[in-house]
């Protein structure tokens, strides 16, 4: 969820100082990520009450680091982005 949250707020400032609309789009690493956490959240409901079973770490490993991956993968794009761009607050002359 932080990692939801962290990229919303990133193009909100982006948008806000560069004045331009940022081009939105899914990476397979995002998307992978949110089909991984919905499996846990499937796993765990399966599974309420009982032993976790021997899967389930792996399964959270393999989450995190995919939550991981895409969340520094998104922050390099909008890095990129924005390398590109001069903010207005910034251009010479104002």
């Amino acid at each position: 969820m932080i990692r939801d949250v962290v990229i919303v707020v990133g193009y909100l400032m982006i948008s806000f100082f560069t004045g331009e609309r940022v081009p939105v789009r899914p990476s397979y690493l995002g998307k992978s990520s949110t089909v991984l956490q919905l499996a846990c959240v499937i796993a765990v409901l399966a599974r309420a009450g009982n032993a976790w079973p021997f899967y389930f770490n792996a399964l959270l490993i393999v989450t995190v680091a995919v939550t991981a991956a895409s969340f520094v993968h998104y922050m390099y794009r909008g890095l990129v982005w924005l390398r590109s761009r001069e903010p207005e607050m910034f251009a010479k002359g104002s």
